[in-house]
């Protein structure tokens, strides 16, 4: 049986890296890894993802796809994030299940449409990891933009997290990546 929120190590983007402005995705990724006892620390996990793209340019963020060869590289397995035709769109009860299992699910989100993000001057998408829903039914995750204090279990409603996670600037809808062992 797994806890409602699962544990997981919380880790601040900013880490004064030339990445720190796009590293959401590997920091993200390091939290989930860490939540299911895989340590890889982020700077590694961008270096992995970077291989893949084929690109190093410290203002380019990550690929879904990046980050599932990052993942896979540090001995974890990915699923849910391709369906039939090109990326899953997930929905409320995808993400409980995979939560349920003990699974952290990484989430694209739209970064002003984050309750907490709202007045950034920074309009596009950013890498959370989602973690477990608490008895109110709010969504409960990691967010690393920030400092550790302030990125440790924060929570969106149902409303918001449908808002952010379906308007993203990419244009993907409900996309997440379940990470296991």
């Amino acid at each position: 049986i797994h806890p409602a929120i699962m544990p997981a190590p919380i880790y601040s983007q900013f880490d004064g890296s030339i990445w720190a402005p796009s590293n959401c995705g590997p920091a993200a990724l390091s939290m989930a890894l860490g939540a299911i006892g895989i340590g890889a620390d982020q700077i590694t996990l961008r270096l992995l993802a970077n291989a893949q793209m084929g690109s190093s340019d410290p203002n380019e963020g990550m690929s879904w796809e990046a980050l599932a060869a990052a993942a896979q590289a540090s001995g974890a397995g990915t699923k849910g994030l391709i369906g039939a035709n090109g990326y899953r769109s997930w929905g409320i009860e995808d993400l409980k299940r995979e939560l349920g299992l003990g699974h952290p699910v990484l989430l694209l989100l739209r970064y002003r449409l984050m309750p907490d993000h709202a007045a950034s001057a920074y309009d596009g998408d950013h890498y959370v990891v989602a973690l477990g829903f608490d008895q109110q039914g709010n969504l409960v995750y990691n967010d690393s933009a920030g400092n550790v204090a302030q990125g440790v279990r924060r929570r969106l409603t149902p409303a918001e997290l449908d808002d952010a996670w379906t308007n993203t600037w990419v244009g993907q809808v409900h996309t997440a990546m379940a990470v296991y062992q």
